[in-house]
């Protein structure tokens, strides 16, 4: 979204790079609200909050190419509010519904496959709108690339089954004073 919202702004929309800048930094700076915000709501029901910041996420990467350019800031600022939102309480979701002892190796490999593809969609976004040829100087040839990435958004609303169904497994199996058997999930020291 960050680079696609870079050159949509500066070939489509003719925004300086200073313009560009202080429009896409308004995803982050509202986040310093959200986050914290999301964050403790979610520890009531974080399946139920990510559910709600990305749908309304990707409503705002639909209607972002659509709107005039004074409404660029404060549609992003809308997008950083929901979207970055959901980094904490997805990240706590998974740590709540891995065991200790795969713990560390999960969280690696989630912050590996999700770093590897955020950094190469920036390399297939560029490709993208390099395609896109006459057609990146006007609004309407960003439509379907911001079209697939809401989609990507809404998707992504599918993982939270299998993050729900590893999650009620992980609670079943917790070690109990009402359930030693239980206690069996806990590596033995040798």
């Amino acid at each position: 979204m960050v680079t696609l919202g870079s050159l949509f702004l500066q070939r489509a929309n003719h925004f300086s790079p200073w313009q560009t800048g202080l429009t896409l930094s308004c995803i982050y700076i509202a986040s310093m609200i959200s986050n914290p915000l999301f964050g403790r709501l979610s520890d009531g029901g974080r399946i139920r909050w990510t559910s709600f910041l990305l749908v309304f996420a990707a409503i705002t990467i639909f209607i972002f190419p659509h709107l005039p350019p004074q409404w660029f800031l404060p549609m992003l600022a809308a997008y950083g509010f929901f979207f970055m939102a959901s980094y904490p309480v997805v990240e706590a979701a998974l740590m709540e519904s891995t065991h200790d002892s795969v713990r560390g190796r999960v969280f690696g490999c989630f912050i590996t496959v999700g770093g590897l593809l955020g950094n190469l969609s920036h390399w297939f976004v560029g490709e993208w709108v390099k395609q896109l040829g006459p057609q990146a100087s006007a609004p309407a040839g960003y439509f379907a690339i911001y079209n697939l990435l809401g989609i990507f958004v809404l998707g992504s609303l599918l993982a939270l089954i299998f993050l729900h169904t590893i999650s009620q497994h992980a609670k079943k199996n917790l070690p109990s004073a009402s359930n030693p058997a239980s206690a069996k999930l806990e590596p033995q020291s040798p």
